[in-house]
This record gives C-alpha cells, structure tokens and sequence, in this order.
C-alpha cells in the first residue's frame, strides 16, 4: 500500500491509495476509505473519506478532512470480498509558509505586518505606539478590493518571553472588523 496526499497541508488535499497484492505484486481489486480523527480535539469527531477506484489498484479522492493543523491518527480500509484490512498511522500535515510583508515605521507611524491569506486577502497587525512599555495590539482584517472584512469576534493570546499564554481582553474599535487589545509592557 502507498498513500500520497498532496500538497499535505492542512486544508482541501488529493489522496491517492495504491494498492497491490503482497504475494504477487498484482494491483488489488476492493472498496477503500480513509477515516480521520484527531486525538487533541475529541470534540471534532471523525470523518471518512471514500476513495473512487481510478484504475486497477489504484483509489483517489479530493477532501478537507485533514482541516486543522496536527497530528492526526488515520485508518486506510481496505475491504475485499475476501476479507479486510485496516492501517492505522499518524499524519501530521505541514505548515504552508507563511507570507507576511512588513513595511517599517516612519513619519511616526507604527512597523506594520500583513499576514497574506488565501483570496487575496489579509490581516495587518500593529503595535501603537510600539515602544517598550504598554502599548495596544491591533488587528485589522482586509478583504481582497483593500476594504475591511466584516468580523464578529476575535482571541488574542499573548506569551511573555519567561511566562505563560494570557488571554487578553478585546474590543472592537470600529463596527467592522478592526481590533484593539492592551498590550502592558509589551517590547517592540
């Protein structure tokens, strides 16, 4: 059996089952799937993908099912009229590079970063006035034609260099989709 996924990152992926016999080498004829589950998020369930015969031997499909970044446990099944067999391993995707484009501070204002997101669209995040000390944490979300993206909530955990995640507290600085939280003694 070999099991290529692509591109293997989290999100929509192609996976494709080739499957011959142990003795003969000869492509296998039966039904296959994948199920998914992952252990840190119990909640989420599992899911299973049914695989299309595409030729002898070989099963492919196009699915989400790999829809958050971990480690997953996955189960091929395949089934013969013979009998079955299951294979358990785990996948963890890889992490797409991130594309984020900084433009320096000047004429007093703040350093901004752009996260680029699929669609064309993005966030930009600051700090004001971002210098060491306190200073407020923004995050604005752009749509792909430069206007703001409707939000209805945001999270924002910040990790000290020796100390452990805090929550901070949120507000909406405008009604659609740009953020402030206070950000104490934060360093640029």
């Amino acid at each position: 059996m070999k099991l290529t996924i692509s591109p293997d990152t989290a999100g929509f992926n192609q996976f494709t089952l080739t499957v011959a016999d142990y003795d003969t080498g000869a492509p296998m004829q039966a039904a296959a799937s994948l199920t998914f589950n992952l252990p840190s998020r119990p909640d989420l369930g599992s899911s299973t993908l049914a695989l299309e015969t595409t030729r002898a031997g070989v099963f492919s499909a196009n699915g989400a099912n790999l829809s958050i970044n971990g480690t997953w446990r996955v189960v091929v099944n395949i089934q013969r009229p013979t009998g079955g067999v299951q294979i358990p391993f785990t996948l963890t995707p890889r992490v797409p590079p991130q594309k984020i484009q900084v433009q320096p501070e000047g004429n007093g204002l703040p350093t901004l970063y752009t996260l680029q997101l699929p669609a064309n669209e993005s966030v930009q995040t600051y700090l004001d006035p971002g210098h060491p000390g306190s200073n407020e944490f923004h995050v604005t979300f752009i749509g792909a034609g430069g206007q703001e993206l409707p939000m209805t909530a945001l999270t924002v955990t910040a990790t000290p260099p020796a100390g452990s995640p805090t929550a901070l507290t949120v507000r909406r600085l405008d009604t659609i989709g740009h953020f402030v939280a206070d950000l104490p003694g934060a360093v640029k």
